[in-house]
């Protein structure tokens, strides 16, 4: 598997979780009719972005552990 297929990969599964994430906050926020009605709207933008974003996060953020985790070692 090469870095741009599990980019991809953690991509779509972020990108999925955040939707749901999303709309169920919608359906929470705005009642059963907007929020699962039109609350998928947002979801898909918001979980677009997320998903090309996020991994890049996730990545850097697993870094900025290992770095402080190896540094604790000394």
């Amino acid at each position: 598997m090469t870095g741009q297929n599990v980019y991809a990969f953690f991509g779509v599964i972020i990108g999925i979780v955040t939707f749901f994430g999303c709309w169920f906050y919608a359906f929470s926020e705005w009642g059963f009719l907007l929020g699962v009605g039109l609350g998928w709207i947002p979801s898909i933008f918001i979980a677009i972005i997320a998903g090309f974003v996020g991994p890049a996060l996730l990545f850097i953020g697993a870094f900025i552990l290992l770095f402080f985790y190896a540094k604790e070692q000394m």
